[in-house]
């Protein structure tokens, strides 16, 4: 899948994108699904060199948009995109979003999950995916009447402040605590995609507005409660850990 047009329009926007925020400083390795085969690509000096090609992990989907540490690199944060992620400017956009995920886990990620309780509750029981897969009571009349008023009526620090306290008597301790896990590393990236989409002048993604609630939903509350809190201290666009113990804390 050597196709160095379409890595170039990447590495040129995520350079571009330098400007917004200091995530884009570096470029993340990227493998491509193509069929059958897997193309791993690392960055040497700002520029991306296929690493090798190899036959693709049979439970890969042939959609693939995320970034996890890849066991055939290393292990090492990886983008793993399908072989038309780069068709367009729209699909770029979601690929740079996943560069997002590979900041949040090169930087305060692990140290941040090491002190959650659903995480070690999950790792003892070898759930890996959970942050995918966790039952959380989306359909709960309780919880979608209070994420409601987040999503439509909240607009500042003290209307958030009243939306948190019913949703913590609402929900239990696990399922608020992977609440805001799901607000801190999905809206921050939903934030980031959303600000890139505003430079380019293509629609926002406001995907997870919509009911019934999922967690998709959770990307867009955790944006807006993002935003509201980086109006309130701009400090925070920076330091992504303390942003999540502002959410946590809300």
């Amino acid at each position: 899948m050597e196709n160095n047009s379409l890595l170039k329009c990447l590495k040129d926007l995520a350079t571009k994108m330098r400007e917004i925020h200091p995530l884009f400083e570096r470029l993340y390795p990227l493998a491509v699904l193509k069929g059958k085969k897997l193309y791993i690509y690392r960055v040497d000096q700002r520029e991306y060199f296929l690493y090798k090609k190899i036959n693709a992990p049979e439970w890969l989907p042939q959609n693939v948009m995320a970034a996890f540490p890849l066991k055939e690199n290393n292990y090492n944060i990886t983008c793993v995109i399908s072989s038309d992620a780069l068709e367009n400017l729209e699909k770029i956009v979601l690929v740079l979003h996943e560069f997002v995920h590979c900041y949040q886990f090169e930087t305060y990620e692990q140290i941040l999950k090491k002190n959650l309780d659903i995480f070690r509750i999950y790792m003892e029981k070898g759930v890996y995916d959970w942050e995918i897969t966790y039952p959380f009571p989306y359909d709960s009349p309780y919880f979608v009447e209070a994420y409601d008023s987040l999503l439509l009526h909240v607009r500042n620090i003290n209307d958030a402040k009243v939306v948190r306290r019913k949703l913590r008597k609402i929900l239990d301790r696990i399922d608020f605590e992977y609440m805001v896990w799901v607000e801190w590393k999905e809206g921050f990236a939903r934030y980031i995609e959303n600000k890139i989409r505003r430079i380019l002048r293509i629609a926002e993604n406001h995907i997870g507005r919509e009911k019934p609630y999922t967690r998709l939903t959770f990307y867009e509350g955790g944006a807006k409660l993002i935003e509201i809190l980086i109006k309130n201290d701009e400090k925070l666009y920076l330091d992504i850990k303390q942003l999540f113990y502002e959410i946590k804390n809300l």
